[in-house]
């Protein structure tokens, strides 16, 4: 890979974290800088660190143990905190909700609770009011109360939506954290380009 180049400048701010030899490695061969983008998110992701009021938090994507640190220290400053993807069924299941054939672990479920145990007092964090679900071939959606055992959940639901863009609509400062269905299925990918799409309204307002 080294022999390939001159230097070596990573633009991939979203794969910086991963000890891959195209990331990592290839450091020790040649020069190695940062790139214009990777630059850009710094700049931008250490405004939230004295973020204007109010923050909030999108946060989505697969379980709870790899954004623990990240909800740990936003918890602190976020008005509030709107989960969905995988991490929500982790959330559901923590707060008492049949989440069916969703994928959770045990362990996963255990960190959540005690999220929303500490959270207890302040409610920061949001959980769907519905969802979107697969069972037998068929999607539907059913609220987040109302999911049985042969359900899959893969998506937000058009109530949560509505709900998460409420919050999103009047933030100061947001910050968001991997899709909230999943996005590689184009049946299940809607509830995270609706919030994409807020999102983007909203920065643009501010603009």
């Amino acid at each position: 890979l080294a022999r390939a180049a001159d230097i070596y400048v990573n633009d991939a701010f979203g794969a910086s974290h991963r000890a891959h030899a195209s990331v990592s490695a290839i450091k020790e061969y040649l020069p190695a800088y940062a790139g214009l983008l990777l630059e850009n998110e710094i700049l931008n992701l250490n405004k939230a660190l004295a973020p204007k009021k109010p923050l909030v938090a999108v946060m989505g994507g697969k379980k709870t143990s790899t954004k623990l640190f990240l909800l740990k220290k936003i918890i602190k400053s976020a008005g509030n905190i709107l989960i969905g993807g995988g991490l929500a069924n982790d959330f559901l299941a923590a707060s008492g909700y049949e989440v069916g054939k969703s994928i959770v672990d045990a362990r996963e479920v255990g960190l959540a609770k005690k999220i929303i145990l500490g959270d207890k007092k302040n409610r920061k964090i949001i959980l769907p009011l519905d969802v979107i679900v697969s069972a037998f071939g068929k999607i539907s959606v059913k609220k987040s109360g109302e999911v049985n055992k042969n359900d899959l959940i893969l998506d937000i639901g058009p109530a949560t939506m509505k709900l998460y863009a409420g919050f999103i609509k009047k933030a100061k400062t947001i910050i968001w954290n991997g899709p909230l269905g999943v996005f590689e299925n184009e049946h299940f990918r809607h509830g995270t380009l609706v919030i994409a799409r807020v999102i983007a309204s909203r920065s643009m307002g501010e603009a």
